[in-house]
């Protein structure tokens, strides 16, 4: 799709220095814990020098096939989602939960919305697991949201590996636990969200959970249609900062879908 006058992609203005290597203990527990999908991630050195602050794109910028969205990003109207569809925009991740406390409580309608728009709807959990208990434990939680939602069990569901105390864990290991749990729960089509580095450094183990299952976030200061990476995986994040000036004051994650799996009902 070519990006038209109507969509903005900005390099993030934030100053952070490098991954996060501690968490508040009481993230994983309390309510009020709502981190969006690349939080941690746009810390990652990797991202980090790549980005510039409102930099411009000087070359064609790739194309979107779907966004992922949380609360933060606040009721969007089936009129909003159509337009998003009219711009070439193809499905939408909306985050389910968080740890065993948070349940994103905009979930139903931003699901309902984009799917009368005719959008293909997948989700996503914010993992905080560092054991196999905790990992099972999140699947649940996560399954039972989305039961309750009434989603299939054919639609993907993201496991957002992200936080650094998961690495200590051995992500790979902790993050197999989740799928195996999800599958047991008859949720199978599972992809696993995470910074490039994580995967360059064998954090998250593409042998182990497949290209095929593997979505990752980096984000070059001068995106283009030209070059396009990670193009044997599922699915390439490429900005954390896209717009629509139909949503004000709302920030996107911008996505490309190789496989099909976020954008085929």
């Amino acid at each position: 799709m070519k990006i038209s006058a109507k969509l903005f992609v900005l390099g993030i203005g934030l100053t952070f220095g490098g991954l996060i290597t501690s968490v508040p203990a009481e993230a994983k527990n309390i309510v009020t814990s709502n981190y969006e999908l690349g939080s941690f991630a746009q810390n990652d050195p990797v991202n980090y020098s790549l980005l510039r602050s409102k930099r411009s794109l000087s070359e064609t910028p790739p194309r979107v096939d779907f966004i992922d969205i949380s609360s933060h990003n606040g009721e969007i109207s089936v009129e909003q989602f159509q337009k998003m569809k009219n711009m070439g925009i193809k499905g939408v991740v909306v985050k389910l939960t968080e740890g065993t406390t948070y349940k994103n409580p905009l979930a139903p309608s931003q699901i309902t919305n984009a799917k009368k728009a005719g959008l293909t709807v997948s989700t996503y959990h914010f993992s905080w697991f560092e054991n196999q208990q905790e990992a099972i434990d999140q699947a649940n939680y996560y399954a039972d949201y989305a039961e309750e939602l009434g989603l299939s069990q054919n639609s993907v569901m993201v496991n957002d590996a992200e936080t650094t105390p998961m690495i200590n864990a051995d992500a790979t290991k902790v993050s197999v636990y989740f799928r195996d749990q999800l599958a047991k729960r008859g949720f199978k089509n599972v992809v696993h969200y995470s910074s490039a580095s994580w995967f360059n450094n064998n954090w998250m183990e593409y042998d182990v959970l497949g290209k095929e299952n593997s979505w990752v976030a980096e984000w070059p200061a001068n995106p283009s249609a030209n070059n396009l990476l990670h193009t044997d995986t599922a699915a390439w994040q490429w900005s954390s900062q896209g717009s629509f000036d139909f949503i004000p004051g709302s920030n996107f994650d911008f996505n490309v879908d190789y496989l099909g799996r976020f954008t085929t009902n």
